[in-house]
């Protein structure tokens, strides 16, 4: 399993907020793969959370590994091969 192998989900349906630019960033800054999902859509409360992510999961391989996290309170400090070691 490499670093291509992961990739990070997350909901952002106000991607201009100044907490999901600083998220990206971390995943930049790490070269994480990600996806924001929900991008400009009513928030319908939690079940819009689970109509994006299971629609996302969908699509993705059978063998993707996958973080699946909030945008607007969380930071990425370690980087992809990381993350994959912990889960092995």
């Amino acid at each position: 399993m490499n670093d291509n192998n992961l990739i990070v989900l997350s909901i952002a349906t106000d991607p201009d907020n100044s907490y999901v630019s600083e998220f990206v960033q971390t995943l930049v800054k790490l070269n994480y793969r990600y996806e924001l999902l929900g991008q400009y859509k009513k928030w319908e409360g939690f079940t819009t959370k689970m109509k994006y992510f299971m629609q996302a999961l969908k699509e993705l391989p059978k063998n993707q590994l996958v973080i699946v996290c909030d945008s607007y309170d969380i930071l990425f400090v370690q980087k992809p091969d990381y993350m994959i070691k912990q889960y092995k």
